[in-house]
């Protein structure tokens, strides 16, 4: 009887690691596609967002564009406005979408908070499944249409497109970048007191 009992004990614990596992798979899986949609459907209004200026930092939210892509259908609806450049998703991240000296900026502050001004604090909920499947499954294979993007971590990294990469041989190239140096990016950000971001310029 207490055999039985064990094996239905594994069985049990097995099932829920499973049950686990699948749900996690389930949720990166739906922030992708949620995340592409989002950035590809910006994407396909370049030409319109490039026209918007705002040379002053200090003003960026008079360029934001979180408005403009509610509009266009591009956000879900568990996404939470917070004003008009910013936005939670429901995964703990925090996502600023605005324009910058002609150039769509989408930052992506994976596990973000906010601090009593409003302003990105560290991070409480950072996903390192999450940050490697980004980088590997939807920021690097835009390295063509990317101008830049750069990560908030350390003294911070810049990957370059490929428009800027052929007529500089010392920079850094997304087309390149390696696993290894994805995995150490997003290794480093386990650390909650850690401000991390993903910030990509078009």
């Amino acid at each position: 009887m207490l055999g039985v009992l064990a094996i239905i004990a594994v069985l049990s614990v097995g099932g829920i690691a499973g049950y686990s596992k699948a749900m996690e798979k389930f949720k990166l899986n739906k922030a992708m596609d949620e995340y592409s949609m989002l950035i590809y459907g910006l994407l396909e209004n370049l030409d319109y967002i490039q026209k918007l200026n705002s040379e002053n930092t200090n003003l960026i939210e008079s360029a934001g564009l979180i408005d403009f892509a509610l509009g266009l259908n591009l956000v879900p609806d568990s996404y939470k406005k917070i004003n008009f450049r910013r936005m939670y998703d429901p995964y703990g991240n925090i996502i600023q979408l605005f324009s910058r000296n002609n150039r769509l900026v989408i930052d992506m502050y994976l596990g973000g908070a906010l601090d009593e001004d409003g302003n990105c604090a560290h991070n409480t909920n950072f996903s390192g499944k999450l940050c490697q499947s980004l980088m590997t499954d939807l920021v690097q294979p835009l390295h063509s249409a990317v101008h830049h993007i750069f990560f908030t971590y350390k003294s911070g990294a810049a990957y370059y497109g490929d428009s800027t990469c052929k007529d500089n041989p010392n920079a850094r190239c997304l087309s390149s970048i390696t696993l290894s140096d994805i995995n150490d990016i997003c290794n480093y950000c386990i650390d909650e007191e850690t401000i991390c971001a993903i910030v990509l310029e078009f």
